[in-house]
């Protein structure tokens, strides 16, 4: 008797998430993530400087390394965290609707293994350089299957490796970009890629090497 494999895997019509619905979590996690990092970034950020500035008066109005005074909340400060949390809300109102469990389902019935070295690098490299590489471990994790030990470690070092491609690969890039140029230090997407094509390929590929090699 054969089994059908793709069957078996096949997600049921009743269990697909309607599209208005994927938009309606997807519109209500980044309105929530808008006011988070707003509050966070405006009251919450401004309480702990004032908490600083007490417990060390002498700090008060001094400067930062990257110029900013202690006290004040900077507009690309309040940008970053907002695009920070915005990311994590986003990231767990698409888990919600379902279809990340549907497409590791579809590609399991068509004999491609998330957890198994191949997939898992493709798409840790693709996903961490669409939603940055913290969201994309947030979102690959609990798809890794009974292998999660194995894949995990795998999984953390191609999203690190791969956030280095491009600048929206990583925040730390974004907010390394934002202090270089309060410095005079322009790093735009080309400059920044030259450099991240052959650094993300060369660590990556030791990274596979290690992998097979170790396991």
């Amino acid at each position: 008797m054969t089994v059908d494999v793709a069957a078996t895997q096949r997600v049921p019509a009743r269990d697909l998430v309607p599209a208005n619905e994927i938009l309606r979590e997807i519109t209500r996690g980044g309105l929530a993530g808008l006011v988070a990092g707003i509050l966070v970034a405006g009251v919450g950020g401004r309480l702990v400087m004032r908490i600083a500035a007490l417990l060390v008066p002498e700090s008060a109005g001094s400067f930062t390394e990257n110029g900013n005074r202690i006290g004040d909340i900077t507009l690309g400060g309040t940008f970053a965290l907002i695009l920070f949390i915005g990311l994590f809300v986003v990231n767990h109102a698409f888990e919600s609707t379902g279809l990340a469990a549907q497409a590791v389902a579809w590609m399991s019935g068509h004999g491609v293994h998330l957890a198994d070295p191949g997939p898992l690098l493709v798409l840790g490299v693709a996903l961490s350089n669409l939603v940055s590489n913290v969201p994309a471990v947030m979102l690959l994790l609990p798809h890794l299957g009974a292998n999660a030990s194995e894949a995990g470690v795998m999984l953390a070092l191609v999203s690190t490796f791969a956030g280095n491609l491009l600048l929206v690969g990583s925040i730390a890039n974004l907010i390394v970009a934002d202090l270089a140029a309060k410095q005079g230090i322009g790093i735009n997407w080309r400059q920044h890629v030259l450099t991240g094509i052959p650094v993300t390929l060369a660590t990556l590929a030791v990274v596979w090497g290690w992998m097979r090699w170790a396991g």
